[in-house]
């Protein structure tokens, strides 16, 4: 039963390792969207002053 326990301890610290991994890669989606999108408005509002 022991070993039970070590083996869900173990599968556990992968899951919640794979949940910081996918959190960390969330994060950095969110930062690229965000620098994308203030670009375009910049770039945008330099195309209708233009126009």
């Amino acid at each position: 039963m022991k070993v039970d326990m070590k083996e869900m301890k173990n599968e556990l610290k992968e899951v919640k390792s794979e949940q910081q991994r996918q959190g960390d890669l969330l994060h950095q989606l969110i930062q690229t969207v965000d620098a994308t999108n203030t670009r375009l408005d910049s770039m945008e509002s330099k195309f209708n002053k233009r126009s």
